[in-house]
Order: structure tokens, then sequence, then C-alpha cells
């Protein structure tokens, strides 16, 4: 079956033509879904053609992303656009360009040191109405379409191989170092016109006490039925992390600086990447997607979230330390080309801010690997079906789900993050 015909995006023309500037006109243009159910969750996103018209007189086909919030009311509930749209567009509008002037400023001219991980902007608005700050269905973010540039995005049943982690891993450690070093060279401009927007977000607490319990109950039962951890002591343990975690995302004061305190992506995991590839099909670059629950915290929780829920559970067992590793040297490398002092920064207290968050991640990953791994079978063929049992079907989840679950929890428990 089809996917239904895309939502209207109204007022693009004259919204597009005013952020090309110089009396570039759009003549026409086409849109269609550009994902499909399961892929996307916080968003609707729509490919879009347009036929523009130069001042000059020459024509140039545009390839563009035009993001928009969730059609589906279950997800605009969820998401709460008023906070995650105004983030994402904080990124594209502020702090992108103040990146940029850093690594300018720092005189960082090798291409293996820069960080250009961001797609090309076109323009943001909350909505039709010029003098208004609340997000309304309206609301769009036009990018640059990367996959005509030829990026991919990985199948999200499939984890990512050592040469696709490491490159997300080192560019992951220059997106965490950059934010942090404005912070530590010029606090006034990160507390005043970037933090407003970051304070932490818990996106549960839309979900209603039913949903999460549900979701809960389901995590647990999935536990239990693999045979090596049905136990009532290891039950216990998972009782107690599923608590702390959920008790550490309702926690929504403002995070405490600390050493490793950055701009964490929060939701950085196979879909939120897209890479260009040689001619071998190896992979070279990376372009970061989806800021829309960044908030300011520690780097640790990405680098956890992004290795158990993106990495190969093979590779996570006999590179772990590796990938943690290179990640730490590049973050390092970064901020003493920033200008910063590194000399508080020892592998030794890295590795400890990894173990303390670990725990806190493990209700976060785990509810991920039911997103991730749902079969295609299993999801509705258009993003109105969408709704909260979408996740509960049995049926849906093959083998992959469970291995994965089952390799985490030895793993987690192996490198003693499941220690009461």
């Amino acid at each position: 079956m089809a996917l239904a015909k895309p939502p209207p995006i109204e007022n693009f023309e004259l919204f597009l033509e005013n952020n090309l500037k110089n009396g570039s006109k759009v003549i026409s243009y086409t849109s269609k879904y550009l994902t499909k159910p399961g892929d996307n969750y916080g968003s609707c996103m729509l490919a879009v053609t347009a036929n523009i018209k130069h001042s000059n007189g020459l024509n140039e086909i545009l390839e563009l992303v035009v993001k928009m919030p969730p059609t589906n009311e279950l997800y605009w509930k969820i998401f709460e656009p008023q906070r995650t749209c105004l983030t994402e567009n904080l990124v594209y509008n502020v702090l992108i360009p103040i990146l940029k002037q850093i690594q300018l400023d720092a005189k960082i001219t090798n291409n293996d040191d820069l960080l250009n991980v961001f797609p090309k902007c076109y323009g943001t608005r909350i909505s039709l109405l010029s003098d208004t700050n609340i997000v309304d269905k309206n609301a769009i973010l036009i990018l640059e379409n990367l996959v005509s540039l030829g990026y991919k995005v990985a199948d999200r049943l499939e984890s990512f191989d050592y040469k696709h982690t490491i490159i997300a891993l080192r560019d992951l450690a220059k997106f965490h170092a950059l934010p942090m070093s404005l912070r530590i060279l010029k606090p006034k401009i990160f507390k005043e016109n970037i933090m407003p927007y970051l304070r932490r977000f818990d996106i549960t607490k839309n979900f209603g006490k039913d949903l999460n319990d549900k979701l809960i109950k389901n995590a647990k039962k999935d536990i239990e039925s693999l045979k090596d951890f049905s136990s009532e002591a290891f039950m216990k343990k998972v009782d107690y992390f599923i608590d702390n975690s959920c008790k550490y995302m309702a926690n929504t004061n403002e995070c405490e600086d600390s050493l490793f305190t950055t701009i964490a992506h929060y939701d950085f995991w196979v879909n939120n990447m897209m890479f260009l590839y040689d001619k071998d099909e190896n992979p070279v670059k990376i372009k970061i997607l989806d800021f829309q629950i960044a908030q300011y915290e520690s780097l640790a929780h990405d680098v956890i979230f992004f290795i158990f829920t993106s990495v190969k559970s093979e590779l996570i067992q006999e590179q772990y330390d590796h990938f943690l590793k290179v990640y730490y040297d590049e973050f390092t490398k970064c901020l003493l080309l920033l200008g910063c002092d590194t000399s508080g920064y020892s592998f030794e207290k890295f590795m400890d801010e990894i173990k303390r968050i670990a725990p806190v991640q493990f209700f976060h990953i785990i509810s991920m690997f039911k997103i991730i791994f749902i079969e295609k079978h299993g999801l509705p063929d258009d993003f109105s079906d969408m709704n909260e049992n979408t996740l509960d079907n049995e049926n849906a989840y093959s083998d992959k789900y469970f291995n994965k679950l089952k390799e985490f929890l030895k793993f987690y428990t192996k490198r003693g993050y499941l220690e009461c």
C-alpha cells in the first residue's frame, strides 16, 4: 500500500524565496514523504524538489528536506514541539555559526580536525504568524537533501561495523568539544545565547502513567523471557535500574556544570546520521541530524547510547575500550586545538564518567531497542496509524531484538554497570 499524500507546506514558496534572497523565485515544487513509519517519530519529514529561477535568469533544481512537527497527535504530545522545534532552530540559527567561527578563530584548517557534520540550512520558522513565539503545525525547518549529495542512512535493523563506528565517534567527540570550549572560553555567550534552549527534556513525561507503566512492564517481560536473566535476584536489579533511569530523566532541573558537561545530542543513533562513501563503499564522511532533544548534559550519555544502540554486539565485546579511547583522544585533541587546558581531562576521569552515566542510560537503551529492532512488517503504511500499540506487537520482533537485548545485559553485567 502506498503512503498517504504528504501534508501541504503552507506558504512554502514565499518563505523559501525570502531565505534565498537576491530575487530568486520558486517556479514550482513537489513533495513526498522522506521517511517511512518506524524510521522517524518526532517529526514529519518531506523530500521536496524545488524549481528555482534566479535573478540572473538561470534555473536551478534544489533538492531539499522540509522538517515539520509530527502530524500524528500522539507524537505531537510526546515530542512537545514548543521545546523541540525551538531547540533545533537554535542549533541551526545560532549554535552552528558560532561553532564555525570558533574553529576559524582557532585557525583550524586541517579537514580531519574540522567539524563539518551539519547539513546546509535554508531557513526555519515556528508559525505563519510573525509576532508569536508559539510553535504551531506550520513550523518548518528546511535543509539540503543529503541523499542528492550521495549520503545514505543505514538500515536501522543492521548495526554499524568498525569503520562507521570510528567515524561517528570522532565527529561526536568534536561535536562535544566545540560547545564545551565555548562554555569554558566564552561563558557569557554560552549562558545567554545557548543555555536557555537546552534545559533537560524528559520525553516520558508526556506519555502518561498508563503508557509509561506499560513500557516498563513490557521491558521487564522481555528481559525475564531470556534464559540467563530470569532469576529473582537479577530482576530486582532490573527494577532498581529502571527506576533509577526514570528518576534521572524526570529530574528536569538545570544540569550543573561539571568537567564533562556540554551539549549532548541525546538521540545519537543509526537513523540520526548519514554517511558518504567512496568508490569502494567505504564510509568517508558523516552528517549528524535531528537536534530536537539536544540538552546540556554529560557527554557520556551520547557515547554510551550510541555504542550500545548502534554498534554490532560482537564489536562491542572486542573493541569497547578501544572505541572509548578513540573518542577520548579526539575529544582532548579538539579541546587543545581550541586553546583549552586539558590537564584535568585524564582518561581515568573519563572512564569514571562513563561508569557513572552507564546505569542512568539503562532504560533509555533497552527502550530504544524496541524502536530500532521492530520489523518493517510490524509497522503501518501511514503515519496517522502510528499509536501507543505500535511497539507492543510481539510478532513484530525477530531474534535480532532478543539477541541484542541479551548481549547488552551480558556486557553491562560484565562491566559492573548493574551493581546497586
